[in-house]
């Protein structure tokens, strides 16, 4: 029987990229290989306790978890699963090993030691798998990897449709928004202004959000649903009209999951964004808070377009099933087992690029920002020669505007204000509304 350990972080409840890590570690047991688990990060428990963690945040069994990283015995394949243990898995004794990768790390850390530590771990010659063809593509380009990747899923199970999206149009303009204090690279400042520019120019709508336990103060009124399970989100998105998912690298599998509850969503226009999600189901508009909210008022105002995509993310997702990105992974490790050089195809993926005009608020739509846009899509020109030509019209598809102005209001430096402060920002907000 072919040994294989993960090194993997402690469980974690909520978190969707750990919960992966333990289930593609069950995929491969039920595939006839022996995996095991390592965890290096929290050497408080016993791996009992870490067996009971698994089995109650993400349903795994019969999956052997070891509390440190000391190697019990031999092991065909060791496999990392962050950078931190990428430099561990290099030194380790194996036959062959791999890196299995969900976002790219080193933008996590502010530039200086941290950022190229996690670059040097795609430079150790692990065998890098990715989740997402934009991860396996920026490794490919920028630091000579030949990845293997999986796609994108979601669990149909869990995320499905249980009100049709004709059936919520005749309520008030509801929006989710996947608001999380804690990571940086889902942009909750910058939702908190798209969403108060929203709330302006519609005072109906309904705003949730989702994510945090943490309820910032803010100058408008919504509802913080704090951290819920996969059942309970799966309702707020049944009951929503747009979601509002943020991410400045590796896409938020919200996003996915949104598509299968039939729930059209809102992401940004960056090159990391083009290359895995559809632009049927996603509509991806410029990185200003205006153009966020210009996209969100846009689809809130046009039934036709929200049942359109509603109805392409039901069916895009029909095929996209955890079953099928397990059977990837297990791919993936089949061909790295075998010896297989991996073939990938960067032709493939540019294939993939989103295709529609990304939305820009009218008081954006500057020569500035449209060199910003092409730099986005050109990311990866020497790829392909499929670049965005200057006689381009980026903003010609937009048929309808909403947000005229540049927003006055800011969330950055102070999403904690005092209630003064806050008093002062709702009354600008009536004034402004009332102008209008």
């Amino acid at each position: 029987m072919v040994n294989i350990a993960l090194l993997a972080p402690a469980p974690i409840r909520g978190s969707g990229g750990v919960a992966r890590i333990y289930n593609f570690a069950s995929v491969l047991n039920q595939n006839g290989f022996a995996a095991e688990i390592y965890v290096s990060d929290r050497l408080d428990k016993s791996g009992t306790n870490l067996c009971d963690d698994a089995r109650e945040y993400y349903g795994v069994k019969g999956v052997h978890i070891v509390a440190g990283c000391n190697l019990q015995k031999p092991y065909d394949l060791i496999i990392a699963t962050q950078w931190e243990t990428a430099k561990i898995v290099r030194d380790m004794p194996a036959k062959l090993r791999a890196y299995f990768i969900q976002d790219f790390e080193a933008c996590f850390n502010p530039v200086g030691d941290g950022t190229i530590f996690a670059e040097n771990s795609y430079l150790y010659g692990l065998q890098t798998i990715t989740y997402g063809r934009w991860l396996a593509l920026k490794l490919y380009s920028e630091f000579g990897n030949s990845p293997y990747y999986c796609n994108f899923s979601t669990d149909p199970r869990v995320f499905r449709v249980t009100h049709k999206i004709k059936d919520r149009l005749h309520k008030p303009p509801a929006i989710c928004f996947i608001y999380q204090h804690d990571k940086p690279r889902r942009c909750p400042q910058l939702g908190i202004e798209a969403l108060g520019i929203v709330k302006n120019i519609r005072p109906d709508a309904q705003l949730y959000f989702v994510g945090s336990a943490e309820s910032p103060n803010l100058w408008y009124d919504y509802s913080n649903m704090g951290l819920l399970n996969t059942e309970q989100l799966n309702e707020v998105y049944n009951r929503c009209h747009v979601g509002l998912c943020l991410s400045s690298s590796n896409p938020s599998c919200n996003a996915f999951d949104m598509m299968a509850a039939g729930l059209p969503s809102v992401d940004l226009y960056r090159d990391n964004n083009l290359f895995d999600v559809p632009a049927g189901g996603v509509l991806l508009a410029h990185q200003t808070p205006e153009s966020l909210a210009e996209a969100v008022l846009s689809l809130v105002s046009n039934p036709e377009k929200l049942v359109e995509m509603s109805d392409f993310g039901v069916s895009h997702m029909e095929k996209k099933s955890v079953d099928s990105e397990g059977r990837e992974f297990l791919l993936a490790i089949e061909s790295i087992l075998s010896g297989r050089e991996p073939n990938f195809d960067a032709a493939e993926v540019l294939h993939h690029r989103y295709s529609a005009q990304p939305i820009v608020a009218p008081a954006y739509r500057t020569t500035l920002v449209s060199r910003h846009i092409k730099s986005q899509f050109n990311r990866y020109l020497g790829l392909s020669p499929s670049a965005v030509s200057d006689e381009e019209k980026p903003y010609q598809a937009q048929k309808e505007d909403f947000v005229n102005s540049i927003s006055p209001f800011t969330s950055y430096s102070d999403v904690s204000s005092n209630d003064l402060t806050l008093k002062i920002k709702r009354v600008i907000n009536r004034f402004f509304r009332g102008a209008r």
